[in-house]
């Protein structure tokens, strides 16, 4: 089977340039944009990022678009995919806080949503010595005292630790603006010392590259210097990647039908999707560079 047009996505280390035996240098696109070449196909290689295109989660993806078109009559086009690509761009990055859920709404939302289910706990204690050692040796009692963060149980036992420490030794610089990291590291990555033997703040204003296994921590300070660390919903998740709430079948959270999606499988699901952000413009750029009747009139016999 030769489709017509097939989109595929990947990341941008595939552009790399290596050196080969011969002492030219390749990179795998360039591999790849050959090899579909010497078999009919018309090829159109970027690399974009979302935050391009107004979202405010950081990311840059290579996409390939592949026409069944033949290199000496598809070639021609591609300029104009690129051009289309650059006139879409908007520039204005749109505020996190409109793809982020009021907390009382979202518990209703999802009522599952105060804790994570009992097999998030961590069974492995080996990490427990190296939490000891950094918190001692930066004045921190260990183990913290958790009591006064309601949302501590939206995580692991280790996953609070790291937290509490990143909060501490990085406290928040500024209020009312949302902050974010990844927990889901070891202690010693998180605080990994640079060439002048510091460790930098792992909070980002930016929305970080999701995963499926990623546990994506959301900071806000208040007027009042009140601090809310809580983690990002897998309903919010999907609004970064463009599947806005109304989307959702019967304008209603997945996670309150009777199928009750949970949280952890939305997360997954985000991590792994394309993003809209990404996939709109390179779908619409694409398919209106290339003539439609081009694509249909081709035919390839190999």
């Amino acid at each position: 089977m030769r489709p017509k047009v097939t989109f595929l996505e990947n990341v941008p280390d595939l552009t790399q340039q290596v050196q080969l035996e011969d002492g030219t240098f390749q990179s795998d696109c360039d591999f790849i944009r050959t090899d579909f070449e010497e078999n009919g196909f018309t090829v159109f290689i970027v690399v974009i990022s979302r935050r391009d295109y107004s979202s405010p989660h950081n990311g840059l993806r290579l996409w390939i678009v592949l026409f069944d078109v033949l290199p000496s009559v598809g070639r021609q086009h591609e300029q104009k995919f690129y051009t289309l690509l650059n006139m879409m761009r908007i520039p204005q990055v749109m505020d996190v806080g409109r793809f982020l859920i009021d907390p009382d709404n979202l518990a209703l939302m999802d009522p599952a949503t105060v804790e994570r289910s009992a097999k998030r706990v961590c069974k492995d204690s080996s990490w427990h010595s190296q939490h000891e050692e950094l918190f001692l040796e930066n004045g921190m009692t260990w183990p913290p005292d958790l009591s006064h963060w309601p949302e501590a149980k939206q995580f692991r036992d280790r996953e609070q630790e790291i937290i509490f420490a990143a909060n501490a030794l990085h406290p928040p610089q500024a209020v009312n603006r949302y902050e974010f990291f990844d927990a889901n590291m070891s202690l010693g990555r998180v605080f990994k010392p640079n060439k002048d033997n510091r460790t930098t703040s792992p909070w980002r204003d930016q929305v970080p590259t999701m995963s499926g296994g990623c546990v994506l921590v959301v900071r806000k300070m208040d007027e009042q210097k009140n601090v809310s660390m809580r983690r990002l919903h897998g309903l919010e998740a999907m609004r970064l990647q463009g599947w806005d709430l109304p989307l959702w079948e019967g304008d209603c959270s997945p996670c309150v039908t009777p199928q009750s999606t949970s949280n952890d499988l939305l997360q997954n699901l985000a991590g792994n999707m394309w993003s809209l952000f990404h996939f709109v413009p390179v779908f619409m750029a694409a398919m209106t560079a290339m003539p439609w009747e081009t694509v249909l009139k081709e035919r390839i016999i190999l």
